[in-house]
């Protein structure tokens, strides 16, 4: 299990206006310890493979996936033509897997679902039909698909395979633990993050906003939240998908990215992650 970080724990939620260059993201992130990473928004790294294979090569990093923000209410070629233009990166760079998550418009119970679910098995093929790399889809919180549920209609109605963010499906009190056993035969990608147990209970009380909670940290380091993060990685035991660390960073956070990588990064070592 090689042990990956992605842009977004650097505070790189869109290529424009990224608080820090390519460049520097990657010289911090291998300096974290890890040994793999995520392309970021589209267009923050290389869009040449050549010259992103040797970015990557430079400092010793591999390229493990994408996350491609989509709006499942809108037009569904936007969705085609973003895979289309990461999966020839995402190929020549070794990675297998990208991941789609919804970009936020939808909301619990949403008639986005259905929709959600053709669109992700039309995408799941025509990514494997034209690039050889399998789709994962990222439930996420106030999005058209977050509570188990809802995954499990997705799943039960899609082709797509599932990338498991240990924090977004804990933060409404569900189990990730648990939800390994249940899905594993469709788990094609693995985000580690973890929630405050404070904040959740708060929102879920009703006494907070899920969107406060966050801005007031609920996504919080691993070694702090709610989830049992070693006892996760040892049932999900042998994998041959990515496992990244996904922080969220904001500049509302208490440590700068890169001590906060270190940090999640020496307690993943300490709980017994093997690294190639």
């Amino acid at each position: 299990m090689m042990l990956s970080n992605a842009p977004v724990s650097w505070g790189v939620y869109h290529a424009e206006g990224a608080p820090l260059s390519a460049a520097r993201y990657l010289d911090e992130i291998a300096a974290a310890g890890y040994g793999g990473t995520e392309l970021g928004p589209i267009g923050f790294m290389p869009e040449d493979p050549a010259r992103l294979a040797e970015m990557l090569a430079a400092r010793d990093l591999s390229l493990v996936g994408a996350v491609i923000v989509h709006d499942f209410s809108g037009p569904e070629a936007a969705l085609t033509d973003m895979l289309d233009r990461v999966g020839p990166l995402l190929a020549s760079g070794g990675a297998k897997v990208a991941t789609v998550m919804d970009a936020g418009q939808g909301t619990p119970g949403s008639e986005l679902e259905a929709r959600v679910a053709a669109a992700m098995t039309r995408a799941t093929r025509h990514l494997r039909d034209r690039h050889g790399l399998a789709l994962a889809f990222h439930p996420h919180v106030l999005t058209a698909i977050e509570t188990e549920a809802q995954v499990d209609r997705l799943l039960e109605t899609s082709e797509a395979g599932l990338c498991l963010d240990t924090g977004h499906h804990a933060f409404w009190g569900e189990d990730p633990l648990a939800y390994l056993d249940k899905a594993r035969e469709r788990l094609s990608a693995v985000h580690l993050k973890n929630v405050d147990e404070r904040l959740v209970t708060e929102v879920a009380a009703g006494r907070l906003s899920p969107a406060a909670a966050t801005r007031q940290g609920a996504f919080c380091p691993l070694a702090d939240g709610v989830v049992d993060i070693p006892a996760f990685l040892r049932r999900l035991g042998p994998f041959e998908g990515p496992v990244v660390v996904e922080q969220d960073w904001t500049p509302a956070a208490a440590e700068p990215p890169l001590a906060l990588a270190r940090r999640n990064a020496d307690f993943l070592a300490g709980a017994v992650v093997p690294c190639p």
